[in-house]
């Protein structure tokens, strides 16, 4: 379902509509803008939560504001500015696959 959703290839029959419309009409550009997948298992590298959530970015071009907006939006802004759960906030290490955090 996901690579279909993605477009990764056509479905045999049928049609897969995004917003009414044939996702076969859409620029493939565009229409990858509009959706995104979020896995059930989350990817963490060993570094910081800032380095995780900037990973592929500039980090000098990140602003604090930047980052509480997308910590707000995925609502993990609260657990993080949580000083007695992350006392280093954006600079606590997660470890290798977030080792580091509870799953509780």
């Amino acid at each position: 379902m996901i690579a279909l959703i993605n477009r990764f290839y056509d479905p045999a029959s049928g049609e897969i509509l995004f917003s009414g419309c044939n996702i076969k009409e859409l620029d493939p550009r565009w229409y990858h803008t509009q959706i995104a997948i979020v896995q059930q298992e989350p990817v963490l590298f060993s570094g910081s939560i800032k380095e995780n959530i900037c990973y592929g970015l500039d980090l000098d071009k990140v602003t604090v504001e930047m980052l509480d907006e997308a910590c707000e939006k995925s609502n993990a802004l609260s657990f993080i500015k949580d000083v007695k759960m992350m006392p280093d906030g954006y600079n606590t290490i997660v470890g290798e696959r977030g080792v580091k955090l509870s799953g509780g």
